[in-house]
């Protein structure tokens, strides 16, 4: 999805250009001469850009396989992981992000008759995995959560609660089938909740099973460059698991809180709890497809029309 990186790269190249013709036109007119050939640039230019912002996405796309049959429920879980840059914090090892994408891997290898999707969230929330039985594709995914998955800093739970309920209400397609949210976090957020998003929980009868990850004595957090990360008055940041403010959310939907920290992690209770959730189990057939990211080749051709446009100079002002 275009997250707002996208959309300031987009604003930037647009003002910088729109800043570069007026001064061309601007000079054009001083010295009454024709400065058509500035626009010609901007073709170039703007398709090179255009592929950079497609690398930037990383686009996946491959060759279907063929079809195969798979045995799937109609479960419906949702693993939602907080990747604000907290969870880079290393109380709990390797760290936070690390230890939560070793336990989903975990889950999905003990229960991979399930459908999971993956939202992952920070300042906002985003759908990362739609809802899948392609297991292949999911631990592919899971590998590559990281810390710079969006762009803004902070943590807005109340967004990853929002968009989990609508994704499960959209994927409910019987009165068998029941939903699983399982949301991974450390709680760094204490922004009020509406009371009715709680509510709607116990209403769509969905599970919400709340994962603390991280310790009451916390960590530093640490940047990729080996820094400690400092606020604005320039303390360092030690991040805390909030477990009680995760708890109150529970009890309010009628969930459950488990707890990842130094010593301890329950992912068999987990486990347990996601394999008691009603459901039928069903045999489908999907398309098993050669599926990856492709990032470098539209970044490969942005570097070739970047080269030329370099190397390929013309008059501006034709007098």
């Amino acid at each position: 999805n275009i997250s707002s990186l996208e959309y300031w790269f987009i604003g930037i190249f647009l003002l910088i250009y729109l800043i570069y013709f007026i001064k061309i036109i601007y000079v054009s007119i001083k010295m009454k001469v024709s400065a058509r050939a500035s626009f010609l640039k901007f073709l170039p230019r703007s398709t090179a850009f255009i592929l950079l912002i497609i690398a930037l996405l990383e686009p996946s796309f491959g060759n279907i396989d063929g079809e195969s049959k798979i045995k799937a429920s109609n479960k419906i879980i949702y693993l939602v992981v907080d990747v604000s840059k907290s969870m880079d914090a290393k109380d709990v090892a390797p760290s936070r992000l690390e230890k939560v994408k070793n336990e989903i891997k975990k889950i999905i290898k003990f229960l991979p008759n399930e459908r999971y999707g993956i939202i992952a969230f920070a300042s906002e929330a985003e759908l990362y995995t739609p809802l899948t039985a392609d297991m292949d594709n999911l631990k592919t995914m899971i590998s590559m959560l990281n810390t710079d998955l969006i762009a803004e800093s902070g943590t807005n739970l109340v967004d990853a609660l929002k968009l989990s309920l609508e994704k499960t209400s959209q994927s409910k397609y019987d009165n068998e089938s029941s939903a699983g949210i399982v949301v991974f976090t450390d709680g760094e957020d204490f922004a009020d909740i509406d009371e009715n998003i709680l509510n709607d929980f116990k209403r769509n009868r969905v599970n919400l099973f709340m994962v603390g990850v991280g310790t009451k004595r916390g960590a530093n957090i640490i940047s990729k460059s080996g820094a400690v990360m400092k606020n604005k008055n320039g303390v360092e940041i030690n991040s805390k698991l909030e477990s009680e403010y995760l708890k109150t959310l529970v009890t309010k939907t009628n969930g459950k809180y488990f707890e990842f920290n130094a010593i301890n992690t329950p992912i068999l209770d987990i486990i347990k709890n996601i394999e008691e959730l009603k459901g039928v189990r069903n045999t489908e057939s999907i398309n098993a497809a050669n599926q990856g990211n492709k990032f470098h080749y539209p970044l490969l051709i942005a570097i070739v029309i970047i080269c030329l446009d370099l190397l390929f100079t013309i008059r501006i002002f034709n007098f």
